[in-house]
This record gives structure tokens, sequence and C-alpha cells, in this order.
């Protein structure tokens, strides 16, 4: 990184609080800021701003600095994500990138797709789903990538997946790879209320889980009907109930064994009086919380006893 680089990084840091209170409307809270969070939908303030800059939200846990901030809030690369702090804050940095036309223009993203290579074999080998089904379920291979007509030049040991919400016509891109940092891992361009691959007829049971992995297992696996959520906080996925009571009477909620999973899911199943099948919590010390991790680690056949056991087979 160079001295310039380092010197931008520091002044927006030094200016967080003056870029929040331009991108939300907060109120003061003792030392620190607290407003309407924009990641979730919310009617009482839960997203609070520390006087360091950090912001952390007790609703939904996003965490993290103004430029986390920037980035998840509008799609942003880390370096997009700092040319839109220096330019729409009137921090004095001379830019030649005109960031006003990627934040308030809807990003156009282009991809090409291309048969699975063996490193993406190998990575979907783990959860036993074969690529014909995957592309099936628009999930693909990445050869290309563009914003705004701009191809992104990706490190070449990288493996692209695009997830692709076809009624929509919108993506969520999942980028694989040694040296890729849990920030880079997702790039998201998909309303936080999106159901994905919702069945167009009726089922006589819905599996309502958290990630299109587990969805892509459960169905293909299992049989089962499923969708997945594109964020679980209950509070996003309430205002879905009349859509998933359309598509079945009968809803099993499957968010996995971590706290925060379980917790939505009671909110959902007490209020709603649906079911709920999650792992087995004896997992989680391996770091296993969920369905596809479940067959990555131990088999398909471990989450087959368990749904035997809990009598949803």
């Amino acid at each position: 990184m160079s001295r310039t680089d380092v010197s931008k990084i520091d002044k927006i840091i030094a200016n967080s609080i003056e870029i929040y209170q331009k991108e939300l409307d907060l109120k003061r809270n003792g030392n620190n800021y607290k407003g309407l969070c924009p990641f979730h939908s919310e009617k009482t303030p839960s997203f609070n701003v520390m006087s360091n800059g950090v912001f952390k939200c007790f609703g939904c846990s996003e965490t993290g600095n103004i430029i986390t901030f920037i980035r998840k809030r509008y799609s942003l690369s880390y370096e997009e994500a700092l040319e839109y702090c220096m330019k729409n804050n009137t921090l004095s940095l001379v830019s030649s990138v005109n960031v006003a036309k990627v934040i308030h223009k809807e990003m156009q993203v282009d991809w090409i797709d291309k048969p699975f290579d063996d490193k993406a074999k190998k990575y979907w080998d783990k959860y036993q789903l074969s690529e014909e089904f995957l592309r099936q379920n628009n999930v693909f291979q990445a050869k290309k990538i563009a914003f705004n007509g701009k191809v992104k030049k990706y490190p070449e040991d990288s493996i692209l997946f695009i997830y692709w919400a076809e009624d929509i016509d919108k993506i969520k891109i999942l980028q694989i790879g040694e040296n890729v940092s849990k920030e880079d891992k997702w790039r998201n361009f998909v309303p936080n209320n999106y159901l994905w691959m919702l069945p167009k007829e009726k089922c006589e049971q819905l599996w309502v889980v958290k990630s299109m992995k587990d969805a892509l297992c459960l169905k293909y696996h299992f049989g089962f009907c499923t969708i997945a959520v594109q964020n679980e906080d209950a509070k996003i996925v309430e205002p879905n109930m009349d859509k998933l009571y359309k598509i079945s009477k009968d809803l099993v909620f499957c968010y996995g064994s971590d706290p925060m999973a379980v917790e939505n899911c009671k909110i959902i199943q007490q209020k709603y009086k649906t079911k709920y099948f999650n792992t087995n919590k004896s997992y989680l010390k391996y770091g296993v919380q969920d369905v596809a991790d479940v067959i990555d680690q131990f088999g398909v056949e471990a989450v087959r006893k368990e749904l035997i056991k809990k009598k949803f087979i």
C-alpha cells in the first residue's frame, strides 16, 4: 500500500462520524450515535456508531468501520468505497474516478459463464452436488464479470461463482480462493428480502433455509421443496410469510444451530406455529452449523439420520 493510500484511509477514518451522518439520520446517544439500521428492516433503532467510527448493529449483528459500511451499503469494492468517501464527502483528495455515477445509478453487472473447471467441481464435490443440477438451479462458474462495462480482474487462483436471481436479473458473486478475505468472499446485488429458488408451484411442505448451499443440498439429496432467504433476520423474513404460505401451509425453518439462527427461528416458530429443524448441536464444536456443512464434514447419511430421527422423512 502506498503512502498516498494510507493518508487517504487515515483521512476517511478521521471523518467517519461526518460520513455516517450524511448517510443516515443519526441521533446523539451519550458519546455515541444511534439510528435505524440500513441493512435490515426495523422500527426501533439498533444501529450504533461509536466515537472511534466503528459501527455495530445490535439487531442484525453487522459491524465494521466506515469503509466496511460503505462497501456493504452500496455493494462496492474496497477501492470504490474509498473513492466514494472522498468524493461524496468533500474530503480533499483529487480522484479521476467519477464515483457519483457508480453510486447514484444502479450498477450494471455483466457476466459470462463457462463449464465448471476441476477446481469448481472439487468445491461442489464437498456437498456432493453435480454441475448439471447446479446450472439447472442458476448456479454458474463465471468466466468474466464486468461492472459498468469494465471487466474486473480477479486473482488467477480464485474461483468465481454466480448465483443468478433470474426473475429480477440480479446476481450474488461468490469468490473462493486461498487469499480471498472474508470481506471479498461475497459481492451482492440482490435485495435483502429476496427469496432464492422460490417454487412456481405449490408444495406439500416447504423448507426455508438460510443459504443457497443448504437449499440445494436438501433439494438434491432429499427431494425437498426448498427456498433460501437472502437474509435470515426474522424482521426481514416476516413480511414474506404470506408469500410462503401461498406455496405451502406446512413450513419448516432450517437455519442451523448457531445462537442467532436458533433465535430467529424461535421468533418465527412462536408467532406462526411453523416447524423447525436444526442440525445436531454436537457439531458446533467442529464449527459445523448447518446442513451443507454437515454433508461436507460427515456426509449425506449424517443428515438423513437426523431427518429420520426427527420424523421429517
